[in-house]
């Protein structure tokens, strides 16, 4: 029975559990149900408020994408542009190297443009501007790919000043000579600039002066003296080396003639031959020496003209009487007086030489004629060649060495001749007049 009880007791304990929970697990579920029917009834409310901002975000985003995408092909669209007008460009400094090559005092600078890189840089891109291609390919010769590469070989140009004649430390001055048409054949922009560099390098040997060698001398009669170069040939050396003067003939007392020297052999032949270079190969000299034709009456000194002078006065009085016994009439010089001169110098280009100097003098006659006595005034010219200035005299006129011009008059009324010019107008007339196409003159007269 007590076995029985508490099978029972048991079993009622398991009952009252299954109870509990039945009863736990409806609890549960009604609770469930009420947070579910509170969930239902807010939800309206929070859905349409989500559904209205969603919409306002997206519009506002979406238009912020529109207007960053336009902005974006904006961009594109210029870079493209700007890149395909955009002219290319180059340094062209980059490419140039200098190099120094001979001896000291007598070395050389080379500017060395490396076309090789700057072509291979290119690739290409440099082109005749379709417009312009007839034009030069015209000029050069030259079509197609290969037109722009033989342009620009032409129109751009580097060089050295001084190139030549140089000795270490000495500044050399690269410079660039570039086509002013460039950018306008060609859709590009380079940049380059002048520099300065510094000559090194050079192999040092021992120099001496070829002019030690010559002796230099000026003859003939200027304007047409020339040079003569004599070479002493003191030593084997001196025959390995050649003169030329610049310029031969032609020459004038203070022109100058640059005597250059050559060798008859390369400079690096000479040095191992003879272990030395000419310091120089040029010199200038300035004429001296030479006889001159005088070139104006200023350079006549005022002894000279006194020579002149009483030598004229002498022939007047010797030459310029004249007496007829049969009509007892007379005439002859009383006094001679110098008045002034013309000279006269051939003009560049003609064949004349020399030059003519015309002495004039007033000369008053005293006259005895067949009713009446009385003064009477002519002029007479004294003319004179090639005056020279002489190197050791200077300058120099023989006076004995003249031509006397006057004109003669017969007068029936008294019996007499007037020997002379009435004006020095009919003098002017008569000489100067007739020689200006081929003479230039200088009118010295004071009457």
């Amino acid at each position: 029975m007590e076995n029985e009880t508490k099978v029972n007791e048991t079993e009622v304990s398991k009952e009252e559990v299954k109870e509990e929970v039945k009863a736990e697990e409806k609890a549960v579920e009604t609770e469930a149900k009420t947070e579910e029917t509170k969930t239902e009834e807010t939800k309206p409310a929070e859905g349409k408020d989500t559904k209205k901002t969603a919409a306002i975000v997206g519009g506002a985003v979406g238009g912020v994408v529109v207007v960053g995408i336009i902005l974006l092909i904006v961009i594109i669209i210029a870079v493209v542009l700007l890149v395909a007008t955009a002219k290319p460009k180059a340094n062209l400094n980059k490419y140039v190297t200098v190099e120094y090559t001979g001896y000291e005092g007598r070395g050389t600078a080379e500017v060395v443009f490396d076309w090789d890189q700057f072509e291979a840089d290119s690739k290409g891109k440099y082109r005749i501007r379709k417009k312009y291609q007839d034009e030069l390919s015209n000029e050069y010769g030259v079509s197609g790919t290969g037109l722009a590469r033989v342009y620009l070989r032409d129109a751009i140009k580097v060089s050295a000043d001084p190139g030549t004649e140089l000795s270490s430390g000495d500044e050399v001055k690269i410079v660039w000579d570039v086509d002013e048409d460039l950018t306008k054949y060609m859709r590009v922009k380079f940049k380059y600039k002048d520099f300065e560099d510094e000559a090194n390098g050079f192999e040092v040997i021992g120099s001496f002066d070829p002019f030690d060698y010559i002796d230099v001398s000026f003859t003939g009669t200027a304007p047409n003296g020339y040079v003569s170069v004599s070479n002493n040939y003191m030593d084997d050396m001196a025959y390995n080396i050649s003169f030329s003067t610049a310029p031969q003939n032609g020459l004038s007392n203070g022109d100058t003639v640059t005597v250059t020297a050559s060798l008859n052999m390369s400079e690096d032949a000479f040095a191992d031959r003879y272990g030395t270079l000419p310091s120089t190969l040029t010199k200038e000299y300035t004429v001296e020496g030479l006889s001159a034709y005088v070139q104006s009456a200023s350079e006549l000194s005022t002894e000279l003209i006194d020579k002149i002078n009483a030598q004229a006065k002498d022939a007047v009085t010797a030459k310029l009487k004249y007496s007829d016994s049969w009509y007892k009439t007379s005439i002859e010089p009383t006094n001679v007086a110098y008045v002034g001169n013309y000279f006269l110098t051939p003009k560049d280009g003609t064949n004349n030489q020399g030059n003519i100097l015309y002495m004039v003098y007033k000369v008053t006659y005293s006259a005895v004629g067949k009713k009446n006595s009385y003064e009477v005034d002519r002029y007479v010219v004294f003319k004179y060649t090639n005056i020279m200035d002489l190197p050791e005299e200077g300058v120099f006129i023989n006076v004995m060495d003249y031509q006397m011009s006057y004109d003669s008059e017969w007068d029936g009324n008294e019996s007499l001749y007037y020997y002379g010019y009435t004006t020095t107008d009919q003098i002017f007339d008569k000489f100067i007049v007739k020689s200006i196409e081929q003479y230039n003159y200088e009118k010295n007269i004071t009457q």
